[in-house]
């Protein structure tokens, strides 16, 4: 979409960006130095958004309008609905976390506004969409994402999971993996967004935190947690499996057998069950989205699968493979004719080259992630 599209150009926009969390009762000290976001007006955003004409998106917190910047910059922006059940603490968790954490899979947030009753995030544009609207044909895009495409889409969004779970002295996680958080570049490059939900471990050496209340998407939060309230970095791991299951196959998370609904987990394991006499239901290309069936390798497709399987398995959740893993794993699968095996590869040397880098930053902004908890 062009700059003549978005409608006016904002006016007023403050010169330099704004110092972070000024308005949340927070000072300057409590944030890592040279991180700055622009502090937009409410005003300002509907300059930028047209008067808030062209609705891209629909989420928790409310919806999400395409804009432009006076720079010519295209930018997303979400505001808070009146009748969304996130406030302040997810707007201000979300802004925190992501003046803490900056890697290549996760959305970049560019500014925000708090002004009176109006919150606002306005982010990078991603011009993919999203990855459930992409694989509904929703985005405008006619032709079904590639299987090779599917499987750079998988290792994006896990590094940026993983990241966040790696990042920090305790893990950020993340509480609400879907398809639908899952953002893609015009490039297909995936990115993942909306941590507004999302929540330390409470202390350094403890492998799980008690939430008082749950959160996530139907479908995708792990059964364990619903069950005991118990919140790790294998919460989020379970709901990745699920997410690799819908981009296999580009079914819902629930899928519709004879007269009732089943999860997308179970429907596979169904499928690709053998009975008695030892004979598969179903072999593997069965599950396999029917637009891509014939265009795809069946043994990494039947790697995935099993992989995701592992992720969304029920049973054990400490069975279930760390994001780490799921990384390694998803390199391995990588299409050698598109080059994302060599990217893969030294793209696991970078991660950990920034995790070294960013230890010393990491200790300072600790403190940061409790107050985000803490509102």
């Amino acid at each position: 979409m062009g700059a003549d599209d978005q409608g006016p150009r904002p006016t007023g926009i403050n010169q330099d960006p704004q110092p972070l969390l000024r308005e949340n009762h927070a000072t300057d000290a409590d944030m890592p130095t040279g991180l700055h976001f622009w502090n937009f007006r409410y005003k300002e955003l509907g300059n930028i958004t047209g008067s808030f004409q062209n609705k891209i998106a629909e989420g928790g917190f409310g919806p999400v309008y395409a804009g432009i910047l006076d720079n010519g910059t295209p930018v997303a922006v979400k505001m808070r609905s009146q009748d969304s059940s996130q406030g302040d603490k997810e707007f201000w968790a979300e802004v925190k976390h992501l003046a803490m954490l900056c890697h290549e899979n996760l959305v970049p947030l560019l500014g925000y506004c708090k002004d009176g009753e109006h919150l606002g995030l306005v982010y990078e544009y991603m011009a993919g969409g999203n990855v459930e609207q992409r694989l509904r044909g929703t985005t405008g895009q006619e032709a079904p994402l590639t299987w090779s495409q599917r499987l750079k889409i998988a290792l994006d969004s896990a590094r940026g999971l993983h990241y966040l779970h790696s990042a920090l002295r305790t893990p950020l996680i993340h509480r609400d993996v879907k398809a639908g958080n899952i953002l893609l570049t015009e490039k297909l490059e995936a990115k993942i967004s909306d941590l507004g939900l999302a929540r330390a471990i409470s202390s350094e050496g403890k492998t799980h935190t008690i939430t008082g209340t749950l959160s996530g998407t139907p479908g995708y939060v792990d059964p364990e947690y619903l069950k005991a309230g118990e919140l790790r970095g294998k919460t989020d791991v379970y709901s990745f499996g699920i997410v690799l299951l819908v981009l296999i196959t580009a079914r819902p998370t629930s899928v519709v057998v004879g007269n009732k609904h089943v999860n997308i987990a179970d429907w596979v394991r169904e499928v690709l069950s053998q009975d008695r006499s030892g004979r598969h239901h179903g072999d593997i290309s069965s599950v396999i989205d029917h637009s891509i069936r014939g265009h795809c390798d069946l043994d990494s497709a039947r790697k995935l699968v099993e992989l995701a399987l592992r992720c969304a398995q029920r049973e054990d959740v400490h069975a279930r493979p760390t994001m780490a893993e799921v990384v390694v794993e998803l390199e391995a699968l990588q299409q050698p004719d598109d080059g994302a095996s060599a990217a893969g590869t030294s793209g696991c040397s970078a991660m950990a080259e920034e995790e070294d880098d960013e230890a010393a930053a990491a200790a300072g902004v600790h403190e940061v992630v409790q107050l985000a908890e803490a509102q």
